[in-house]
């Protein structure tokens, strides 16, 4: 579920620092009304939000609600660098900030007396300009809660404006927070509808295989060049063909394999394996068992004693 931000509303920064990482840390406690953008610099960084791990790559940003939930975070990497801001939300906020629900009564601390808990709660929520309750007039964007901004330079550029406005002097520094923090708010959206569908992403994946048999592609190769991280596109590519991007690649190649043979049977399994990007003649014999049964000279034997 995506989150609404109105971009025509006063807002303020509340936090900006750059923060470095190594093993399990704890983000600096926020208020309960304050929404929280992570912007991850370099590393990979392990989180439970809302009960639900998702892990970080470099460029990656992660957007969260005042009402979600934060428990742990892990660099998985040696060290993680992330850019870490955190602004208010408006009083204003509808349908699901525990600000409009007079029904339930939260204290300071912003756990509940009563009703829902606000980890319960939905995580998507509008904010709007400050304006009487009810008019809802304020321009919107619609951002996810993970983002890939591989693609989007100037948005790591703005991260970092940010944060050096918000340390320094000026006179007119809550005015440029103001407008940078909009602004940012504006960029991610683009980053965010810049997402190509499964199907295509899919699509230009198998094209690749099948246009380079010579090269046997890690998923590392695809997420560098998709700008997605592998797990995630791995899993995006499944939901399309049903099999992770390895299987899908180790079948096609060894189909290959088995074509070839049939048409050039006295060729050597190490040209074989050159040709279709396996380390070596060992690594395709084993993986050929474990696809048809047999060796490929098994198979190709089998395959002279039947057309005898």
């Amino acid at each position: 579920m995506k989150q609404s931000f109105a971009v025509e509303s006063l807002r303020s920064v509340s936090f900006a620092k750059v923060q470095t990482f190594s093993g399990d840390a704890l983000l600096p406690k926020s208020h309960p009304s304050n929404h929280v953008i992570l912007y991850l610099e370099n590393g990979t960084l392990e989180l439970t939000i809302n009960k639900r791990t998702m892990e970080l790559h470099s460029d990656d940003v992660l957007v969260l609600h005042s009402s979600d939930e934060f428990h742990s975070l892990h660099s998985v990497s040696d060290t993680s660098t992330v850019i870490h801001i955190q602004f208010p939300g408006n009083r204003a906020d509808e349908p699901f900030s525990y600000y409009n629900m007079p029904q339930y009564h939260y204290p300071r601390n912003g756990i509940p007396v009563s009703g829902v808990p606000r980890n319960e709660m939905r995580s998507m929520f509008t904010v709007m300009s400050q304006t009487p309750t009810g008019q809802n007039n304020a321009k919107k964007v619609q951002l996810s809660s993970l983002l890939h901004c591989q693609r989007y330079p100037y948005s790591k550029i703005l991260f970092e404006e940010i944060v050096n406005a918000y340390s320094s002097l000026d006179k007119n520094r809550d005015t440029k927070l103001n407008h940078m923090i909009n602004l940012l708010l504006c960029i991610l959206e683009e980053c965010d509808h810049d997402e190509l569908p499964d199907d295509v992403i899919a699509s230009q994946i198998v094209t690749m295989i099948q246009q380079n048999p010579q090269i046997y592609y890690t998923n590392k190769d695809f997420s560098k060049y998709f700008y997605i991280c592998d797990k995630t596109l791995n899993h995006r590519f499944k939901n399309v063909y049903s099999k992770s991007i390895y299987e899908y690649q180790t079948e096609y190649k060894l189909e290959l394999v088995r074509n070839t043979l049939l048409s050039h049977p006295s060729i050597k399994l190490s040209e074989l394996a050159m040709n279709y990007g396996f380390y070596d003649a060992f690594h395709l014999s084993k993986l050929f068992k474990k696809q048809y049964g047999r060796s490929p000279r098994q198979y190709l034997t089998e395959l002279k004693s039947n057309q005898a």
